[in-house]
């Protein structure tokens, strides 16, 4: 987190004990298979939120409350998290109710900015390795019969 004016940053639901604030929790909600690809890898589109805290004892807690979650919403939108992902799409921002060790926190006014991203999971199984050379015939062969000394039991596939 390089945004200057965060105090505490985690990840939902491992908050710790006494944390200053502002803090923003992350979480990854679910995930859904995408029709798109990235990189030709298979991807999945996440549906991920930012919960933005402010005590409410700290002044002007629900407008600096607000600013944050609109700084969010605003920050989010477009966004890549690394070189397999495409752009964040910014989904809402409304205010949120969340727990701690199974009580709700009723001293902290909580905002809730919600994306969602797709990004590649794996490699393209039918991709070639990289710098791989193409191939010009291919031999199949059926176990038990393969390797070197059963090279006529191979039968040729024919390109298409």
């Amino acid at each position: 987190m390089a945004i200057p004016w965060v105090k505490t940053f985690g990840i939902y639901p491992e908050i710790p004990a006494g944390f200053d604030t502002p803090a923003v929790f992350f979480e990854v909600e679910e995930w859904a298979d995408s029709d798109e690809t990235v990189n030709a890898c298979q991807a999945v589109e996440l549906t991920c939120s930012f919960y933005l805290l402010r005590e409410f004892a700290a002044d002007q807690w629900g407008r600096k409350a607000k600013n944050a979650a609109l700084f969010f919403s605003n920050w989010i939108a477009g966004r890549m998290f690394g070189p397999e992902t495409k752009p964040a799409v910014f989904v809402s921002a409304a205010p949120a109710t969340w727990e701690k060790a199974g009580k709700a926190l009723s001293s902290h006014s909580i905002w809730c900015v919600t994306f969602t991203q797709v990004v590649g999971v794996g490699a393209d199984p039918y991709a070639p390795p990289p710098n791989a050379p193409l191939l010009k015939e291919l031999y199949i062969g059926f176990a038990p019969d393969i390797g070197p000394e059963h090279i006529n039991d191979y039968t040729r596939i024919p390109p298409e």
